[in-house]
């Protein structure tokens, strides 16, 4: 549990009643959603006002393809890899902390989280 807002990044929904719906569930349980279309904007602006969040990223999907695309090794395959996070966390100097997240049973999670850098990266 922490007193720092917690904001997901999701792609909306094209049905705008379902698109509530999903939004009202998760600030029920003290979530807030943030555009993935809006996600820098907005987490640039949380920052300025000094407001201490935690932002939450996952990714399921294949980055589009670009010419400064990153890509890495993946059980054995090369695939291209999101770097919204990296990004922010190198401008904003945000801390990066990865959930590994594993099915206990039916409906039941658990969660370890682990500090991955607590500074700026200085990867180039």
């Amino acid at each position: 549990h922490s007193e720092s807002p917690a904001y997901g990044l999701y792609t909306p929904l094209m049905n705008k009643y379902l698109n509530d719906l999903v939004v009202k569930i998760r600030k029920k349980h003290r979530g807030h959603l943030i555009s993935r279309y809006e996600a820098i904007q907005n987490i640039k602006k949380i920052h300025k006002n000094g407001t201490v969040a935690i932002y939450g990223f996952a990714s399921d999907q294949s980055p589009r393809i670009k010419s400064k695309t990153y890509w890495r090794p993946f059980l054995g395959v090369k695939v291209p890899v999101f770097l919204g996070a990296e990004l922010l966390a190198r401008e904003l100097h945000f801390a990066i902390v990865f959930a590994e997240i594993n099915r206990v049973k039916r409906g039941h999670y658990e969660a370890e989280f682990k500090v991955l850098t607590e500074k700026e990266l200085n990867i180039k």
